[in-house]
């Protein structure tokens, strides 16, 4: 009996125990499924209204690539730009004080300092120098100098206007320089003077400093298009062509006149002795025939 009223209690403390295990558990579960639910309906516009603005900035970055496109843009021309970046392009000489209302056209330019007033007919020069771009920039006015000495004009008479490297080589330049005469143009005396001493290179630049030089024009009203054929161009054949020059044409063309004359003599000179011995032997024999003919009469009849 005393074991089965210790079953009866076990049994009647565990029916107990799974009665409060259900009060506090059911409640729990049915008060949660509520909460589950509001939240997973509040969860379901919560996203709803917070992607719009998450994809609003996406909205707004979607148009950057237009942005982006006009740097490429950019970056092409900065492509096709890098030769003018070896470009130096000088501004004209302003004018003197007293002359800025004038205005002067291509290819007449303004008087030189210490001139009166007007647009004058200056010696267009193009030269090739080897020298760095970068280089020659500081030496703008040494250079003027030198070609200034050299042409017997004042350092104020020449105007370097523009250099560039020469087909894309960075250690090599074109100038582009004005000399400017004192009148409206140079006497025809000066004008030729100086267009030779630049075509047979008399111009005296420091080749230490610029490095040997080439003229590839020289023009001016009154001026021929090409220099005088002489033979001292001929030493201009191993420095490099001249383009504009044609000095080889008009050297080479005598020489081919020259070579057969030389021939023709040579053939005359060797006629004219065959003709001289042959009429000396005719002659011999013809003496000959005389003495034989004295001495031995009857022979010769």
């Amino acid at each position: 009996m005393g074991l089965q009223l210790i079953f009866l209690l076990i049994e009647l403390h565990l029916d107990f125990c799974t009665q409060q295990v259900h009060e506090y558990a059911g409640p729990s579960v049915f008060k949660s499924q509520p909460p589950f639910s509001s939240p997973n309906i509040k969860d379901i516009h919560a996203p709803a209204t917070a992607p719009s603005p998450a994809i609003l900035p996406g909205q707004l970055d979607v148009p950057s690539p237009s942005p982006r496109i006009s740097p490429l843009g950019s970056s092409l021309k900065k492509k096709k730009t890098p030769p003018p970046a070896y470009t130096l392009i000088l501004p004209p000489p302003p004018p003197n004080k007293v002359c800025l209302s004038m205005t002067c056209l291509e290819p007449l330019t303004y008087t030189a300092p210490g001139s009166p007033c007007g647009c004058v007919w200056p010696l267009q020069v193009k030269l090739h120098i080897n020298i760095a771009i970068y280089k020659f920039f500081p030496l703008v006015s040494e250079l003027a100098k030198e070609i200034a000495t050299s042409v017997l004009l004042n350092h104020t008479q020449v105007r370097i206007v523009g250099a560039d490297a020469a087909n894309q080589q960075l250690e090599k330049i074109t100038v582009l320089l004005d000399l400017v005469p004192k009148g409206v143009k140079f006497d025809d005396t000066s004008a030729i003077l100086i267009y030779k001493k630049l075509w047979y290179r008399e111009i005296l630049i420091d080749a230490s400093v610029f490095g040997a030089y080439e003229v590839l024009y020289v023009h001016s009203p009154g001026l021929p298009p090409s220099p005088p054929s002489t033979p001292s161009d001929a030493s201009g054949i191993d420095d490099g062509p001249n383009p504009g020059h044609d000095n080889n044409g008009m050297i080479m063309k005598p020489l081919g006149v020259d070579v057969p004359k030389k021939k023709k003599e040579g053939n005359n000179g060797r006629m004219i002795v065959i003709f001289v011995l042959s009429s000396c032997y005719i002659c011999c024999i013809h003496w000959s025939c005389l003495a034989l003919s004295a001495e031995m009469p009857h022979l010769c009849s």
